[in-house]
């Protein structure tokens, strides 16, 4: 059976014969009080079955136009410098498409492979190493300048150049 407890406060609460003579801590005041262990008195109520709070709704989906409250923030994972050198280290433009730079990427991949053509009249040889170097080099900066943006974004800087 249920029964209405009233605390010094003058919060009332509802607990269950299982209860009695447990300690709570009362949800007007937060200070602690016990539950008689014997239902009877002043202080406690029988209530009855038609007085009793309705069993808890199960949880149900947000409507349409609730808009929550507080900041949302989406993060990616860091790229790491490291990683889009040594992708790049591999074939010139993979340090670009792993940084999220796609187009640059395709680019780079293009470029690096017109370059190894070009080796058929010499000039690809001078060209092939320097455009590796560079493609690199790029990947490693645009990792260390997507972190800086992520992280400004973050924590409220200005633009990131």
């Amino acid at each position: 059976m249920q029964y209405l407890v009233q605390c010094s406060c003058g919060q009332h609460m509802t607990v269950d014969d299982s209860q009695a003579g447990m300690q709570f801590g009362c949800s007007g005041c937060r200070q602690p009080f016990s539950v008689p262990a014997n239902p009877t008195g002043a202080q406690v109520v029988a209530i009855s079955p038609a007085l009793r709070a309705p069993s808890p709704i199960p949880h149900q989906p947000a409507p349409a136009h609730y808009q929550p409250q507080g900041h949302v923030y989406v993060t990616t994972p860091p790229k790491s410098p490291g990683v889009a050198a040594v992708l790049s280290f591999f074939y010139c433009g993979l340090g670009q498409i792993y940084n999220g730079e796609i187009g640059k990427g395709i680019g780079f991949l293009i470029g690096y492979s017109f370059c190894w053509l070009l080796c058929f009249i010499l000039i690809g040889f001078i060209l092939v190493p320097i455009f590796w170097v560079i493609g690199m080099i790029d990947a490693y900066t645009s990792a260390e300048r997507i972190n800086r943006s992520h992280a400004n974004q973050m924590f409220g800087g200005g633009p990131v150049y």
